[in-house]
């Protein structure tokens, strides 16, 4: 695996613009030139580059699909399943790390019917909760600080990242 990582948030502050400008030049081509090296880094060495972006929904799908010891569950109208009771349901978890792009929103569109939620546990105390609809590519956070998320697949895929999840959650609800 091969890391490639850069400042996201870097603050120029400078004598006056003149200044600001050209530091500011600076660092796009220092930036343009770092890309261009990972690029030529992986294309040398056969390697496919993705990104990820540093979300709660990204960390609650990495924390599902990889510590597996860790309980997920999907929940909607009253009904609580064991998510990993479902037989694609690690094909599912890694769909969702690998193959989506995630890009925070604003607000949830307007939906009909009952969300499911995932909760995954984080650590020995702490959980974490997305909300999925059925028909929509927008998912939430719950909690004192929620988030919205426009989740889309990247392979190729017109699925509704809500309508894999209905599917996951249909799946595990099958009795055993």
């Amino acid at each position: 695996v091969f890391m490639f990582y850069h400042p996201t948030d870097v603050r120029l502050v400078r004598e006056d613009n003149a200044y600001t400008d050209e530091a500011m030049e600076q660092w796009s081509e220092l930036n343009e030139w770092a890309w261009s090296v990972r690029d030529a880094f992986c294309t040398e060495n056969g390697l496919e580059p993705f990104t990820h972006t540093n979300s709660m929904a990204d960390s609650i799908f990495a924390r599902a699909a990889f510590w597996t010891d860790n309980p997920v569950t999907l929940a909607q109208n009253g009904v609580v399943v064991d998510a990993r009771n479902a037989e694609n349901a690690q094909e599912v978890l890694e769909r969702l790390v690998w193959n989506t792009s995630i890009e925070y929103v604003d607000e949830l569109p307007e939906t009909d019917g009952e969300p499911i939620v995932m909760d995954v546990q984080m650590e020995e105390n702490w959980h974490e909760q997305l909300c999925f609809r059925a028909g929509s590519d927008v998912v939430s956070t719950t909690g004192d600080y929620p988030s919205c998320y426009r989740i889309t697949f990247t392979d190729g895929s017109d699925l509704c990242v809500g309508d894999l999840v209905q599917e996951w959650f249909a799946l595990a609800n099958v009795p055993a």
